[in-house]
């Protein structure tokens, strides 16, 4: 007899006649023998390459807010550890102090008129925006609020700070 007449015997068997007369027992090791033929599938995702082995029923429905409440209640019971080596307060080293940058000698030497100067030193808040126009830029900081004005006079642009003056000259606009 040829093989291939050997194999066609088993061409009209029913497979679902079969499994029906396995046990429940049968039925677990064949499937565990199926996944053994071929466990590293790639072809499947990820949560489908290993089958389901909780046999225990669910508990009942989730409950977030219990959860978590539990635990926090959890993690405020856990005692903390203790530090191996104790924190002692003791600052070392140099504090770090920025370096001050050097004023150019070509913005040093823009000067303003007296009078100009003089005016704008005295001027209140209320003047510097007159005179700033619509060239106001605000500024909001974490704990003080400036209003810096620029001003562009000749070739050179002015800011105006609520407390102090400071001149900016520019080679082009």
């Amino acid at each position: 007899m040829s093989y291939r007449k050997e194999l066609e015997k088993y061409r009209d068997l029913d497979e679902d006649k079969i499994l029906g007369a396995l046990t429940e027992e049968e039925l677990r090791k064949l499937e565990n023998e199926l996944e053994e033929l071929d466990p590293d599938n790639a072809l499947l995702p990820a949560g489908l390459r290993q089958r389901d082995q909780t046999q225990k029923l669910p508990t009942g429905p989730f409950k977030r807010e219990e959860l978590m409440a539990h635990l926090e209640q959890q993690a405020k019971d856990i005692k903390d550890r203790e530090d191996l080596v104790p924190f002692t307060g003791e600052k070392r080293g140099k504090a770090w102090i920025p370096k001050q940058k050097p004023m150019d000698p070509i913005l040093e030497s823009v000067t303003l008129e007296p009078e100009l100067e003089e005016a704008l030193a005295n001027a209140s808040d209320a003047e510097l925006c007159d005179i700033a126009g619509k060239a106001v830029t605000c500024e909001l900081g974490v704990e003080l609020f400036s209003c810096k004005f620029i001003l562009f006079y000749g070739s050179s642009a002015i800011e105006l700070f609520a407390d102090r003056v400071n001149v900016t000259g520019f080679d082009t606009i």
